[in-house]
């Protein structure tokens, strides 16, 4: 089992991790949260992406399609305040701990500091986003557009076909689907590597992952990886800690000690 070992049984939808502290929601609506000890609550039966405040691994967000953006206390285990009620997809934190979300019309922005959205960009039938410092990427199937916060200038990128984008070292990497294959692009050079899938993300080092299946592709500036898992089916998400490898697959969270690509 490449050393992983079953740590429970859990119906995955979204996770985040911060230093050793991993918060996990389930497709039933509970919050999990795993770090020196163990924590579960159930609110309510809402699907939510979850969110750690950054450099604080006691507050979390999460965003959901009923009930919009709302703040908690992982050491309490209870909601603190809810925004008014909206429509929200995922959402991500600047470093300056601005939230942008996806809705209906595009991309809202939060700041905690205050009770309401800040501001709001629109980008019809965004799927993705990703901060880059001030700088605020959002993807839909047709485009890629830059959007800076602080002087509210914005770029597109024009690219069809777009599955996901990360940022690596400053630097802005998207996957394309092309004849029913992935392929990692770097943006403004020419090269295409193909590719496992479509979903991932990028480690502390900026090592970016994509995973599809049972396999998992590891993109390094010198060196790429493969590894397949052959102990599962398919991957739902995987997260790398200092320490840990948590991986979650076939409706279970697996743990390992140290790193997949190293």
């Amino acid at each position: 089992m490449n050393d992983f070992f079953e740590l429970m049984d859990i119906s995955y939808y979204s996770s985040d991790l911060n230093g050793s502290s991993l918060i996990v929601s389930e497709k039933n609506g509970s919050i999990r949260f795993i770090s020196d000890s163990m924590g579960f609550i159930s609110p309510d039966h809402f699907k939510k992406c979850v969110r750690f405040y950054p450099e604080d691994d006691f507050i979390f967000t999460t965003t959901d399609s009923s009930l919009g953006l709302r703040v908690w206390d992982r050491e309490k285990e209870k909601e603190v305040y809810q925004y008014p009620m909206d429509s929200l997809g995922t959402h991500e934190y600047s470093r300056n701990g601005i939230i942008a979300s996806i809705c209906e019309s595009g991309i809202k922005f939060f700041d905690l500091r205050t009770r309401y959205h800040i501001s709001s960009l629109s980008y019809s039938l965004a799927e993705g986003l990703v901060w880059n410092g001030d700088n605020l990427f959002v993807f839909n199937s047709q485009s890629i557009i830059q959007n800076n916060i602080q002087n509210g200038t914005q770029t597109e990128i024009d690219v069809s076909s777009v599955q996901n984008i990360f940022i690596s070292s400053g630097e802005l990497f998207y996957v394309v689907l092309k004849n029913s294959k992935y392929w990692l692009v770097k943006n403004n050079l020419s090269f295409e590597i193909e590719t496992v899938g479509w979903e991932g993300g990028v480690a502390e080092d900026g090592t970016i992952y994509i995973f599809g299946n049972n396999e998992i592709k590891f993109y390094t500036r010198t060196d790429n990886k493969l590894v397949d898992l052959k102990f599962i089916k398919r991957i739902d998400d995987i997260k790398f800690s200092r320490f840990n490898t948590y991986l979650f697959a076939d409706k279970k969270l697996y743990i390992k000690e140290g790193s997949l690509f190293q």
